[in-house]
């Protein structure tokens, strides 16, 4: 059996052999032996190729089965990432607005009683009541403003 690179040689001495009237039926068998021996060594080439062609295909169709899982698994975990930071938003805004509202309710009792003695009868802390009132005011009207801010999403 020849080599199969070396297949111009073969069907050289194949036309040579078929085509000379002088060869008999004994050369002309030998050089046909021969060629079935090489068509025979490039079917086993293909098959094995074939072969090799079907195994990368499966591995092929593993691979985007393997990809298919891994997106739907991301897709997952991007769906529970998603629902997580949702619930912790919507916790921490609870949370800002109990601080807030806590907040504020602070600096208005600080503002009505500062820590300092109580205004006397006086003129001037008839004058300081008022305006620790007035403050204490503002400072709620605030609280409930920002409270519609935040209902309402700014």
């Amino acid at each position: 059996m020849s080599d199969l690179t070396d297949n111009s040689a073969v069907i050289d001495r194949a036309s040579w052999a078929l085509l000379n009237p002088y060869n008999g039926d004994l050369v002309k068998a030998r050089v046909l032996n021969e060629c079935l021996g090489v068509l025979r060594a490039h079917q086993v080439r293909i098959a094995e190729l074939e072969a090799e062609r079907d195994d990368y295909r499966e591995r092929a169709r593993m691979c985007l089965d393997l990809q298919e899982i891994a997106e739907a698994e991301r897709d997952n975990w991007r769906e529970r990432y998603n629902e997580v930071a949702e619930n912790h938003k919507d916790r921490m805004a609870d949370q800002r607005d109990a601080i807030r509202a806590k907040t504020f309710e602070e600096c208005a009792a600080i503002a009505l009683n500062p820590g300092f003695v109580e205004a006397q009868d006086t003129e001037w802390d008839e004058g300081v009541n008022y305006a620790k009132a007035f403050i204490a005011k503002r400072i709620r009207a605030l609280a409930q403003k920002d409270e519609s801010k935040t209902e309402t999403g700014e």
